[in-house]
């Protein structure tokens, strides 16, 4: 189950939902392995944590920067869907479009951005052709 930008939402309202659908009926099925992710800012969240989120069993704080070790795994990954996808014929090719877009994208989000922005524009020039 997934919840995005939570700290948006008018409290009474998430407090219905944390009353009625987690409270009184999913948070039993934790143990049976349901997993609620909640993709916020947990910093807008500490001021009512009666409301929301939960409480955890588990957090993962994602860093939201490359450090040399996940920089070259990006880069590799990049590199392997864009060969994939056969958007380059070579994985020299391929590898220097991965290393430009990490190159040019301050954080890890801006780099997901920025991909994503490059697979819309492939796909609208694939639908006009």
């Amino acid at each position: 189950m997934l919840f995005i930008n939570t700290h948006l939402f008018d409290p009474r309202d998430l407090m219905e939902v944390r009353q009625r659908l987690w409270d009184d009926a999913l948070a039993e099925l934790v143990e049976e392995g349901l997993l609620l992710l909640d993709l916020s800012d947990p910093l807008q969240l500490t001021s009512r944590p009666d409301v929301w989120p939960p409480e955890a069993c588990l957090v993962l704080d994602l860093p939201d920067r490359y450090d040399s070790e996940t920089r070259g795994h990006a880069l590799q990954d990049l590199t392997n869907i864009a060969l994939e996808k056969g958007w380059f014929a070579t994985a020299e090719e391929a590898a220097a479009s991965a290393r430009m877009l990490l190159a040019t994208s301050l954080d890890i989000n801006s780099a997901y951005a920025s991909l994503a922005l490059a697979l819309a524009g492939l796909g609208v020039r694939h639908e006009a052709q």
